[in-house]
Formats: structure tokens, C-alpha cells, sequence
């Protein structure tokens, strides 16, 4: 997607990686979650808990998965565009990012098209923000028909 837009091959390898770690925040989430009691199996057990844990995680977290995934991929000494589109994937409009060659544009776009799962939900595009560095719906609508 980021090199059919005519990102570079380093600026696609940035949006690639900043995919590849976009969940990494997870594994916090899960680790944190209360034992449910005797699972049958482990798919159902963690697709429960986690859908319920998603409309708590500020409180029995204090941060969302996504917060806590740009924490650590900083700690680990991620490259800033990484981090910062980690950390902002779900609320781009909070991070300052004004360049749509930045990953962020390209994982926000990703995650608002992955159908929710147990494990993971869709991301709201945030069509104002993505005007408001020069990506217009009509690119979306394509993006959007090609997937």
C-alpha cells in the first residue's frame, strides 16, 4: 500500500515495521488480564477477556494497548516514526504528525480497514486529521476498493 502511494522503499520499510509492532501493546494487555475461571480452551478464554478488558484497559491499565506498545518499542530504541505510530495509531490527531509520507498515516489506514476480531477491533478513520495533512477521501475510497 505505502509504496503503491510512492513512499520510498525506506519510508515503506518504516510503515512496515510500525505494522509489524502495531500490536505489541497486546501482550501487556494480556498478561494483565484476571484468570477466568477453568477454560475450555485458550481462543475463547483470551476473545472474552479481551473484548471485555478493552472497555477497561484505562482503568486496570491506566494506558491503551497502543500507549503502552509505543513505550516499549521506544525503550527497545525503535526509530521515532515507529514509535510515534504505535503510540497514535488509534488517535492520530494527537500526535503532531503534519507529513503524510510518516507511517502513522499508512498503519491508521491499515487498522481502519482490518475487520475487528477477538483480539483485535477496527480503528475509526480519522478523515479530518488525514485531510489535514494532505490525504484526501477519494485516496481512501481507492485504497479502500483495492483491498
Amino acid at each position: 500500500m505505502a509504496i503503491s502511494a510512492g513512499l520510498s522503499p525506506d519510508q515503506a520499510g518504516l510503515v512496515k515495521h510500525a505494522g509489524m509492532f502495531s500490536l505489541i501493546g497486546q501482550v501487556a494487555k494480556i498478561s494483565s488480564l484476571p484468570e477466568s475461571p477453568e477454560p475450555t480452551s485458550t481462543a475463547p478464554c483470551l476473545a472474552g477477556s479481551l473484548a471485555e478488558t478493552d472497555r477497561q484497559e484505562h482503568q486496570s491499565l491506566a494506558h491503551a494497548h497502543s500507549e503502552i506498545g509505543g513505550f516499549l518499542l521506544g525503550i527497545w530504541g525503535f526509530a521515532d516514526e515507529i514509535v510515534d505510530s504505535v503510540r497514535f495509531q488509534e488517535t492520530p490527531a494527537s500526535s503532531g504528525v503534519t507529513d503524510r509520507a510518516h507511517p502513522l498515516l499508512w498503519l491508521h489506514i491499515a487498522r481502519s480497514l482490518q475487520p475487528s476480531s477477538a483480539l483485535i477491533e477496527t480503528v475509526e478513520f480519522d478523515a479530518q486529521w488525514a485531510e489535514s495533512i494532505g490525504f484526501m477521501q477519494t485516496e481512501l475510497a481507492e485504497i479502500r476498493s483495492a483491498a
